[in-house]
């Protein structure tokens, strides 16, 4: 977008008069023109069709004639929606290739764990399943009932989602149950998604929350996300730095060895842990005093029931 000669303003293809894109800029209908964006925020209102209002008021604002308002409205409304059809469709596929590239490790698409990413796996069918190095933690991906049926054969005695939306309601009622009563509490720290590795101060609240579950939860405690590697390594590596008090680098070497894309963000976290330690610590102290199960999975007879506690104290974040 660029001021062209003659004093006419480009904005892609289109050409318009450059004093009337600086007094559209100025009474802040620019942006509402451009992709359909409102005056309540970027995108609100993107992928709306352009009204004709939306370029005639501005127009009819500025004094212009009736004539004008018909001779640019409806061939600027093409324009702009064909640009921003463009734009979108080039942001599309650069997402498409970055998500390509990230996934493109094998650690995403192995059937098993990844060879040589953990000194004890119980001989579980799991995927990515590991004994942590902490000693009651177990890790692995979003459980299927065959899965489920292998952790309640182990006496698992705590489950701890970090999935954003999705439960494990399913895998656990369908899952072969011992015959022996068994009951395992059930945690889920919500809203826990990966753009929190970027914002610390979220990622705190969820690290004191499982912090919280691990020092009062029945164990051995199960964590997982859908893979059961990236989110579940930045929590098992942060419980080894603040409360088990092993070295950074040692906690990262540890969860290197499952070859994560993500592990340069996910090690930078970790070495900063130590700065905030005081602070996360007193965090999951508040989490202790109130901590609830978001569910109960209770087991007898060969077969479970998942019965949720309404929505428990351990569903959102403390400050």
């Amino acid at each position: 977008m660029g001021r062209g000669t003659s004093g006419i303003f480009e904005i892609g293809w289109i050409e318009v008069p450059a004093a009337l894109v600086d007094e559209l800029r100025q009474r802040d209908h620019f942006r509402a023109i451009l992709c359909g964006e409102s005056d309540r925020g970027p995108g609100r209102s993107r992928g709306r069709p352009l009204s004709a209002s939306a370029l005639t008021e501005p127009l009819a604002e500025l004094g212009e004639p009736a004539s004008a308002e018909a001779s640019i409205s409806g061939a600027l409304q093409r324009r702009i929606l064909e640009r921003c059809r463009y734009t979108l469709a080039v942001s599309m596929r650069r997402l498409i290739c970055t998500s390509l590239l990230l996934l493109s490790g094998c650690v995403y698409f192995s059937k098993h764990t990844v060879e040589g990413a953990c000194t004890e796996n119980l001989d579980s069918p799991i995927r990515n399943f590991c004994v942590a190095e902490t000693s009651g933690i177990w890790q692995g991906e979003r459980p299927s009932s065959s899965d489920a049926s292998w952790l309640l054969e182990h006496r698992v005695g705590t489950v701890v989602n970090l999935e954003v939306y999705l439960d494990d309601r399913h895998a656990f009622e369908q899952a072969s149950a011992p015959q022996r009563e068994l009951v395992v509490e059930y945690y889920h720290v919500r809203d826990y998604e990966p753009v929190h590795l970027v914002n610390w101060s979220l990622l705190d609240d969820h690290v004191a929350h499982f912090l919280a579950i691990v020092d009062t939860a029945p164990k051995p405690v199960y964590v997982h996300c859908l893979d059961g590697i990236d989110r579940s390594n930045v929590l098992i590596a942060s419980y080894r730095v603040l409360v088990e008090g092993v070295n950074p680098e040692d906690a990262i070497r540890e969860i290197e060895r499952f070859h994560s894309p993500w592990l340069p963000v996910d090690a930078k976290y970790i070495r900063s842990l130590n700065e905030r330690s005081a602070a996360i610590l007193e965090k999951a102290s508040k989490w202790r005093a109130q901590l609830t199960p978001a569910a109960k999975i209770e087991c007898s007879d060969g077969r479970c029931t998942y019965s949720t506690a309404g929505r428990a104290a351990g569903s959102g974040s403390r400050n």
